[in-house]
């Protein structure tokens, strides 16, 4: 008898207690007077912030939900990681960090037609997309990147790697993209767009298919070599205003020897997108002899290639 005296005394001291804490709990001393918000707040003011995430949080100091209060803060613009933690009796500490833009996001068609956003958005610095308003990035001048699902972070790192080389060169690149299949492409300030070629390894005449296939909507094409550096700017601008004036294949020379780099009209884009192999578009030019022109220049730079290292020190 004594031990199920004991047992019910117990029983009854152990809900006395709960109720007790619970009405402890309920107590106006606890319920939440203040929020501090520490660390980056540079796109959002604090009482937007407050704003933003007050409505989504309920209860006081012990029974406010502390990953949905973490949720509530991370969903404001710009925050990428929230942590809440309570400050005795009455308070919460929230710790934020903002993301930092890095690029644009802009959807390729293949994302497009899955479902997914097909909205312009940011991509952060540790490579992952978010949502913001672009008007408040629209002073810099980010790369945007163009790319399936899931690739961001790749991208970044390739725009991160590809950036140094044009900077040299006095480009910028404007755009990256990457195809579904794997290939990249860069559009530059300057309007040049550079192309990966799967296929380069097969020859010349591929990567030359490559490229006209990849400017298909082009008034004409200019095919230049990349180991003839020392053509003038002048040459390529006169081979320009030529196919500009009506030539349907140009070509510059030097003392009578003709050069590169050679100048063909929109006609020619199908013939030069099927080309194979390492023949260029010498047959192009040789199933088309009659309609090539010559435009005579002042510059031997159209007939020096470069075969080894050392040519690149040789005088002119």
């Amino acid at each position: 008898m004594n031990a199920t005296s004991q047992v019910l005394f117990c029983v009854a001291a152990v809900a006395a207690l709960v109720l007790l804490g619970q009405w402890l709990m309920r107590q106006p001393v606890f319920q939440l007077r203040g929020i501090s918000v520490i660390g980056d707040v540079t796109h959002n003011s604090v009482a937007t912030i407050r704003a933003n995430a007050l409505p989504a949080m309920s209860g006081n100091y012990f029974t406010m939900d502390l990953q949905q209060s973490q949720k509530a803060f991370s969903a404001v613009p710009w925050v990428r990681q929230a942590v809440v933690q309570r400050v005795w009796p009455n308070r919460i500490r929230v710790q934020l960090e903002e993301h930092r833009v890095a690029a644009m996001w802009s959807p390729d068609e293949s994302t497009a037609r899955s479902g997914s956003s097909a909205i312009d958005q940011l991509v952060n610095t540790y490579g992952e997309i978010f949502d913001a308003n672009l008007g408040d990035v629209e002073d810099q001048d980010l790369i945007t990147l163009r790319g399936p699902e899931g690739t961001a972070a790749q991208m970044l790192t390739m725009a991160q790697t590809l950036s140094p080389g044009w900077l040299r060169l006095q480009a910028r690149m404007d755009e990256l993209s990457l195809s579904d299949r794997g290939s990249w492409r860069v559009l530059l300030d300057t309007g040049a767009r550079v192309v990966e070629c799967p296929q380069a390894h097969e020859g010349m005449g591929a990567s030359l298919a490559c490229g006209a296939a990849a400017t298909a909507d082009a008034d004409g094409w200019i095919v230049a070599l990349a180991d003839m550096p020392w053509i003038a700017p002048a040459t390529i601008i006169r081979v320009a205003d030529a196919l500009a004036d009506g030539a349907e294949i140009i070509a510059p020379t030097w003392r009578g020897e003709r050069g590169h780099p050679v100048g063909f009209c929109r006609t020619y884009g199908p013939l030069l997108a099927s080309l194979t192999g390492d023949e260029g578009a010498r047959a192009v030019i040789v199933a088309r002899q009659w309609m090539l022109e010559l435009v005579a220049v002042d510059d031997p730079g159209i007939l020096r290639d470069i075969d080894t290292p050392g040519d690149l020190h040789l005088p002119p």
